[in-house]
């Protein structure tokens, strides 16, 4: 189910497993397109990926 996957997204999120969640959230937005959950959780976890590659320096 769509909300399901979305929210196994936001927990690998807050583990901090971004690319699990990446996976997560661009399946459910490949089935629906309009998910604005989905939306939002993949965008939380391109800009932590972003952050944790400049921490890395």
């Amino acid at each position: 189910d769509e909300g399901a996957a979305v929210s196994l997204g936001y927990v690998y999120n807050k583990q901090h497993k971004f690319s699990e969640a990446e996976e997560v959230f661009k399946k459910v937005l490949e089935l629906n397109p309009d998910n604005e959950k989905a939306r939002e959780g993949l965008q939380i976890c391109i800009e932590a990926q972003k952050r944790d590659s400049s921490l890395s320096w």
